[in-house]
């Protein structure tokens, strides 16, 4: 269908339909008052953010065209992308929500209402929503700072803009749970009983500072007891609620790969899958206590990612609403899923402050009778910023504006990350990898943060920071196996298009460069990678292959010139350990000490290359970016 038909279909259908949508689409097109004007529902409200990333300036985000599911979730979300999910939530093309939603027209819309989010904007929004729902809580999901470029400025002053959002309650931040149970004392949790709103851990209140942490399934090493408050019961005009909070259960610390050290055999801070489980039955336990603590309506505030919210909904009974986060995937509308006892309404509120939710409930004795929930697109141009968050944001970028804003080179193509394979900043990358490596694959995992760019503008450090947001990172390279490859792939597969939503990684499949394979999301584990190409060769299980990755670790090149002359046991041990992606599940099979003394060619020594300096080399040396063509595989179906 030609794009003007379609949009007058699209139109058309709008306007026959009454959808939930529908009075802010028409305040889409009215301007920035009534866009925002929400009318006032029921007794009790939240307002919900998550994922802020330290995304504090407005940034363009273009939604994934294409998002590959197991079969039997292609047409529903949070699978549904595009056009379908303009039809499936009734959107008009054109509008702010078919714009901040889907990926259907975006440079277009981009044009027409420019960035999204932005702390100083955000900040003003959420004053806006306070001044109908005064009593309203504001909930964050969590992940607020990534080490982007807002940190890299002005590390002491990131974590004071995210606090003078108001925030009434959070799920802790990685650095606040691994200080926790790096200091956690077993004899110290000598009860079983779950402490109630004051009972958190010394260590875990020290970190959290003013704002206060909720989270039923982080555990010290005796596992005995929660090192914060499960949940909080918070009082709106009479009415009892209970929120429980529920970190993520498969998130991975970020560390550096590229050492000798790297693999799993090395030490690290806490064993995470044993620290932060996804208990169904204690939560179970935890919805009952406070329902006969006189709970009216419980919500869980959830870091578990869409899929495995919507599993859990239906497992576990008694929770009205999920307040959902980590996914990076706004639902334009709650999902209701049904259990034994009712339905549970699952959400998810997007990323990197492009979006504020607004959760509204009509309680009564017996419990929820109804709710509204809006998720609000933060429209730069529709919201006036906030005058002191924005002073506050200045003067946190003052000493590296200057820097941050050199401009390194143009890009002729737009430049996004999203989608189940390869986006165009992914090829970006993996090409400045292999043009520095010399290396005839390179690898990374999925990630889902790093703001877009539009075609023609200029690419500048502060871009390329905020595409490498895990800190002072590098680039690995080392020699793997055939059969290494495709074990790396067939776990990314795994973690992605698992059964189990439990056991998925909320990440997009890995990131390729150099190689071509086919994949069947509905295959058994470890075949759902077949046909791997390396140029124009099948990949060969047992023969050796030169690989650039990036969050993956590998085995340096100067442990495996170690290895090529002769090594101690230990020393083995450490450099020829399993793989490991920073976020996924290990990945087994590395090459053997005698194996690498026959394989591995001697190499000098040599310190891993930076990312941020390998982006940067490649990019001053193109100085013009064309247009990428993102590489997407051949997905086979049965």
């Amino acid at each position: 269908m030609h794009i003007k038909d379609r949009r007058a279909f699209l139109q058309l259908l709008t306007a026959a339909g009454a959808g939930m949508l529908a009075p802010a689409m028409l305040r889409a097109q009215q301007g920035m008052e009534q866009f925002y004007d929400l009318p006032t529902f029921g007794n009790v409200s939240f307002m919900h953010i998550t994922d802020l990333q330290s995304a504090w300036k407005p940034l363009y985000y273009r939604e994934p065209a294409e998002q590959a599911a197991l079969e039997s979730a292609n047409a529903n979300p949070p699978s549904v992308t595009g056009d379908a999910l303009l039809q499936y939530y009734n959107l008009m093309i054109g509008s702010a929500q078919a714009y901040a939603f889907s990926s259907v027209d975006y440079e277009a819309s981009a044009a027409d209402y420019g960035p999204l989010g932005g702390i100083a904007h955000l900040a003003s929004l959420i004053d806006i929503v306070k001044r109908s729902r005064k009593q309203a809580w504001l909930l964050d999901g969590g992940n607020g700072n990534l080490q982007s470029s807002a940190p890299w400025a002005a590390a002491d002053k990131a974590i004071t803009l995210h606090d003078t959002l108001g925030i009434n309650l959070a799920l802790p931040t990685q650095a606040t749970i691994r200080a926790a149970i790096r200091t956690a004392v077993p004899a110290a949790h000598a009860s079983d009983t779950p402490p109630s709103d004051g009972g958190v851990s010394a260590a875990a209140a020290d970190q959290v500072g003013h704002v206060s942490s909720i989270a039923h399934n982080v555990f010290g090493p005796a596992h005995d007891k929660p090192l914060f408050a499960p949940y909080k019961l918070q009082k709106q005009n009479g009415v009892v609620v209970a929120v429980i909070g529920q970190a993520a259960h498969n998130e991975g610390f970020a560390k550096d790969n590229c050492d000798t050290n790297a693999g799993p055999g090395a030490k690290t801070d806490v064993n995470r899958p044993a620290a932060i489980p996804l208990d169904e039955q204690g939560l179970q336990r935890i919805v009952n206590d406070v329902r006969k603590q006189g709970a009216q309506a419980v919500l869980l505030l959830s870091r578990a990612g869409v899929n495995a919210d919507i599993q859990l909904a239906a497992r576990v009974t008694g929770i009205d609403v999920i307040l959902g986060g980590r996914s990076a995937t706004p639902l334009p509308e709650p999902i209701l899923v049904p259990n034994k006892k009712g339905k549970t309404a699952v959400t998810n509120a997007g990323a990197q402050g492009r979006f504020l939710a607004v959760l509204d409930l009509d309680i009564r004795k017996n419990g929820l009778v109804d709710f509204r929930y809006n998720l609000l697109p933060v429209v730069a141009g529709f919201v006036q910023a906030d005058s002191r968050m924005e002073k506050r944001l200045s003067a946190a970028y003052a000493t590296a504006d200057h820097n941050l804003s050199e401009k390194i080179a143009v890009t002729q193509g737009m430049l996004y990350r999203r989608g189940t394979f390869n986006g165009t900043w992914d090829e970006l990358l993996l090409q400045a990898m292999l043009q520095q490596s010399g290396a005839q694959i390179a690898l990374y995992p999925g990630y889902r943060w790093g703001p877009t760019l539009l075609a023609g503008v200029a690419i500048t450090r502060e871009d390329m920071i905020n595409q490498l947001a895990l800190g002072d990172t590098h680039m690995c390279s080392g020699i793997l196996s055939g059969s290494q490859i495709h074990e790396l792939l067939e776990n990314a597969a795994a973690a992605l298009f698992n059964t189990d939503a439990y056991e998925r990684s909320e990440q997009d499949m890995m990131r390729t460069a150099g190689l071509r394979y086919r994949i069947n999301p509905e295959q058994a584990p470890d075949k759902r990678i077949t046909d791997v190409m390396v140029g124009s060769q099948p990949l060969v299980a047992d023969e050796q292959y030169k690989v650039a990755t990036w969050g993956v670790s590998l085995p340096s090149e100067s442990a495996q010139v170690k290895a090529a002359h002769g090594v101690t046991e230990g020393e083995a041990t450490t450099q020829s350990s399993d793989l490991e992606s920073k976020e996924a599940a290990p990945v087994s099979g590395a090459a053997t000490e005698g194996e690498a003394k026959a394989e591995v060619q001697e190499m000098p020594a040599s310190t891993p290359p930076a990312m941020l300096d390998v982006v940067e080399s490649y990019l001053r040396q193109k100085k013009i970016i064309p247009v990428m063509t993102p590489y997407l595989p051949e997905i086979i179906r049965k």
